[in-house]
């Protein structure tokens, strides 16, 4: 073998490890329910770290976002956070295996508490925050790499996103 095509397939191989994460069958995704549109693969993103909120030096490929820069550390610990969740720490939480409900900010006072109140009924790794912008649906459940969209939620719907999506990690 020509010392290029080491080369190639040595680069290959950590391309692949930096920027691909965890991978895991299409017939693993959540299914869609009453309330939510079948889970949906994203493009992962190559990424580096972050200093704190700083903004990507390219945008992220989904709104929220599923991979790619990332503010530096584990990102906010599971919990339910009144103020946004900035998304470079949200993609932080999604590498470390977590799963982030997102929701419109200008939901419903009321609606809003009650999807506060979701991070204390599901077990894991979970981060409930409005999102920093409207969303095209009032909540969207992520992973690293995967992104569900919903009209509403309820704790079995946030149990079973994470049961199939918890622990996806990304990867430099």
């Amino acid at each position: 073998m020509h010392r290029s095509t080491v080369v190639v397939l040595a680069l290959g191989v950590l391309l692949g490890a930096c920027s691909s994460g965890a991978q895991q069958d299409d017939d693993a995704l959540a299914p869609q329910t009453q309330a939510c549109a079948a889970a949906q693969r994203q493009t992962v993103q190559g990424g580096s770290h972050l200093i704190g909120a700083a903004a990507p030096p390219v945008p992220w490929s989904s709104d929220p976002p599923t991979s790619g820069w990332h503010a530096t550390g584990a990102g906010f610990p599971a919990g339910a956070y009144a103020e946004p969740v900035p998304e470079s720490e949200q993609v932080a939480v999604l590498e470390r295996g977590g799963v982030v409900v997102a929701f419109d900010p200008g939901l419903e006072p009321s609606t809003a508490g009650t999807l506060l109140g979701l991070a204390g009924q599901v077990d894991g790794d979970v981060v409930v925050t409005p999102h920093v912008r409207g969303l095209p649906t009032p909540v969207t459940l992520t992973a690293w790499g995967v992104l569900q969209r919903c009209e509403v939620v309820d704790s079995a719907d946030v149990a079973a996103f994470a049961e199939v999506h918890a622990g996806l990690v990304g990867g430099h």
